[in-house]
């Protein structure tokens, strides 16, 4: 079961009643609706992230922050969708952001890939 990367459109609807929805081709695999919103605060968050170039292992250093929000959700999985599976039937917590800022800094080096052979 899963989603391949680059192959589940997702849908977003805007109005009193935001949704946004994920297919896999002509197949809905589920929709998130939201409705009301309890503004919280402006968060900060340190974050990093890797990535490899040629032989070199690299770490991007950041900061990210977004005005959050508690908001109101529902979940539909239709009975047909391969996630139907996993049981979820509603949200425990729901997290928006707004105004989402990120500053990622120039990649450092980390490390040196190393080849391995079972010869």
């Amino acid at each position: 079961m899963g989603l391949a990367k680059g192959t589940g459109p997702i849908y977003l609807e805007t109005g009193e009643h935001k949704e946004v929805s994920v297919q896999q081709g002509e197949q809905r695999l589920c929709t998130l609706q939201s409705g009301w919103a309890l503004p919280l605060w402006r968060q900060g968050l340190a974050v990093n992230s890797f990535s490899a170039l040629r032989e070199n292992f690299l770490q991007f250093k950041g900061q990210t922050t977004a005005k959050l929000a508690v908001v109101g959700a529902s979940l539909k999985v239709p009975a047909d969708s391969p996630l139907a599976s996993l049981g979820i039937t509603r949200p425990l917590l729901a997290v928006k952001s707004t105004e989402l800022e990120l500053v990622a800094h120039m990649p450092q080096i980390v490390g040196q890939r190393k080849t391995f052979s079972y010869l």
